[in-house]
């Protein structure tokens, strides 16, 4: 029993000799025969450009660089404070309003479904 261990051990110790020569082999030969080359590549995300936001009476979030506050809702007329970087205005929105030009935004209201107000926001490109 004793000699079959043993002779286990030689044949890993074997394999393994021969594993690590086989290595050094390969890295010497294709550090001689390659030739390596950097490309650089673009990975950048697409700039996002619209976003919608969806709110209730009285809560407030933001979408791309405007913060909206749904002041109100009543009989589908949607009193709304945008605040932008240096401007803030407060108007009524409907679904069929044409867009709203903001602060280089388009802001429109595309739904409003039990309760909930949905605004879309789109760069004005």
């Amino acid at each position: 029993m004793k000699t079959i261990i043993i002779d286990a051990v030689m044949v890993l110790v074997v394999l393994l000799v021969i594993a690590v020569a086989g290595l050094v082999i390969w890295k010497n030969r294709t550090e001689k025969n390659s030739s390596v080359s950097v490309v650089a590549t673009s990975t950048a995300p697409a700039p996002i450009t619209s976003g919608d936001l969806v709110l209730g009476a009285g809560q407030k979030g933001q979408v791309l660089d405007i913060v909206i506050g749904l002041n109100s809702a009543k009989q589908g007329i949607f009193n709304a404070t945008l605040i932008g970087a240096t401007t803030t205005v407060t108007r009524n929105f409907s679904p069929k309003d044409p867009p709203y030009m903001f602060t280089g935004y388009k802001v429109t209201v595309t739904s409003a479904v039990s309760g909930q107000v949905t605004f879309h926001v789109a760069e004005n490109v």
